[in-house]
């Protein structure tokens, strides 16, 4: 699985690092920074300057170029400015320049049910609007974004995308091999989710298959029977022959320690989790009702054996420099943990299969 992170940084963007941007596979995008057009430019052409000159292992030059023409879903995590801010942007370069693309593979934008709902009561005390007025706007958060984006581009934006609303412990298939999973964190009161990815393959085993000398067709019909089949007076059932291979990338939004059991089982058994980080430790005057300190979440990972493999925290406030966060991140290595910690670094790239993760920047 290829993962990319354009942006590392929580609510205001740096010289050096726009805000939280994922892309996954160059299809999947998790949230949307205010500056998204010009931080993905500037992650294309990394991408394209590491390709040219070699810098890319083989195997991930393969998946090709990042474009914005080759997103086909943005999972929003909340509808706080610093994580959706962008798609104004990135709708204004649809109708631009992907009309005709977009009509037969339209973009899926997915946000949280309840998100716009602090929007829709603003809007109406704002404005003073009258009871009669108001029962017209919708509560639905699909049908108030849809909305919104019609009132700033017209109806015609509808043509070109389509807008899902999500519950928490909502499970997607995305296409052939991909599911999404959704669950609540504490970052809001309603409104704020966290995303699993999960990739799922069959994988034969060849060495099991060589031992059987089993005749090539007989391989389907081993897959596709629930029973097994016999072959030479022996029942070779699937579990025999196949192994399945899961990749998993989880992202926690922005999000405090969770308060809820159904967030740290949610993360259980992941790969690669991206975990609100906004702070080193948990200092007095920290905003620890809404954000996670890597202090405290590692601890706490660490207690409860959440099993992943690698923790890359991210949102990281101005109030840290890279360089100590780096620093901290060495120390806590030092300690025994379960999994590894990974630097964060904005306009980079961690490739990750069930044997090691490598990271390119």
């Amino acid at each position: 699985m290829l993962i990319g992170l354009i942006g590392i940084r929580g609510t205001i963007p740096t010289a050096q690092s726009p805000t939280v941007s994922i892309l996954v596979e160059n299809e999947y995008l998790f949230d949307i920074n205010p500056e998204f057009i010009y931080s993905f430019s500037i992650f294309r052409e990394k991408w394209k300057t590491l390709n040219e000159n070699g810098q890319l292992p083989r195997y991930i030059a393969t998946t090709g170029t990042p474009s914005l023409a080759k997103i086909k879903h943005i999972f929003i995590t909340h509808l706080h400015w610093d994580h959706w801010g962008g798609l104004r942007h990135l709708l204004h370069y649809l109708l631009l320049f992907e009309r005709e693309k977009r009509e037969n593979e339209r973009l899926n934008i997915y946000i949280p049910q309840y998100s716009t709902i602090p929007l829709r009561i603003r809007l109406i005390g704002h404005l003073k609007l009258p009871e009669t007025v108001q029962k017209k706007i919708p509560v639905d958060s699909a049908a108030y974004l849809r909305l919104m984006l019609m009132s700033e581009f017209g109806k015609r934006v509808t043509k070109y995308i389509n807008i899902i609303a999500l519950e928490p412990g909502e499970k997607i298939a995305l296409k052939s091999n991909w599911t999404l999973y959704t669950q609540k964190t504490p970052h809001l009161p309603l409104g704020s989710l966290a995303y699993k990815l999960v990739y799922s393959k069959e994988k034969i085993n060849l060495a099991k298959l060589k031992e059987l000398n089993l005749p090539t067709h007989l391989i389907g019909e081993i897959r596709n029977n629930p029973t097994g089949v016999r072959y030479n007076n022996v029942l070779i059932k699937k579990s025999d022959l196949f192994t399945t291979l899961n990749l998993t990338f989880a992202y926690s939004g922005d999000s405090s320690l969770p308060t809820a059991t159904d967030l740290w089982k949610f993360y259980q058994n992941v790969d690669v989790l991206i975990h609100d980080c906004s702070y080193l430790t948990a200092e007095e005057g920290y905003y620890l009702e809404s954000h996670a300190a890597l202090e405290e979440l590692v601890s706490e990972l660490n207690q409860r054996a959440i099993n992943i493999r690698y923790l890359i925290p991210i949102h990281i406030s101005n109030r840290h420099k890279l360089s100590e966060v780096a620093e901290y991140i060495a120390r806590l290595k030092k300690e025994h943990l379960n999994f590894e910690i990974i630097v964060p670094s904005s306009f980079s790239w961690i490739f990750f299969n069930e044997n090691h993760l490598e990271i390119i920047k």
